[in-house]
């Protein structure tokens, strides 16, 4: 082993362990809009969760949303909803991950 390899590998993984806590910064949601039950899912009593990755830019705005998961009927109005939010500003841009949650009132 080259002598400095040891401190070459200890740089390299403090290096990767701040990239990780950097990224695990989680930007608060300043502004939401409720999404509009579709109105199919709601005749058909469709209720859950739909996963959303957020692209939020230095100012806090969503520039692009992807849905990762959710029942097909309702991922389109939590899509549309998402990409009206607003987040806190930050440093650079990031990508959040929300739950939009849809359920029937009784």
């Amino acid at each position: 082993m080259r002598k400095g390899s040891k401190m070459y590998n200890a740089i390299l993984a403090t290096c990767l362990f701040a990239s990780v806590v950097a990224a695990a910064d989680i930007r608060r949601v300043k502004k939401t809009t409720q999404a509009p039950y579709p109105p199919f899912a709601m005749k058909m009593r469709v209720e859950g969760a739909v996963k959303i990755e957020a692209a939020v830019d230095q100012n806090g705005n969503v520039e692009d949303v992807k849905v990762v998961s959710g029942h097909p009927l309702l991922k389109a109005a939590a899509a549309e909803s998402v990409k009206q939010w607003a987040f806190e500003s930050g440093p650079s841009k990031t990508t959040e991950v929300v739950d939009v949650v849809f359920k029937i009132k009784n």
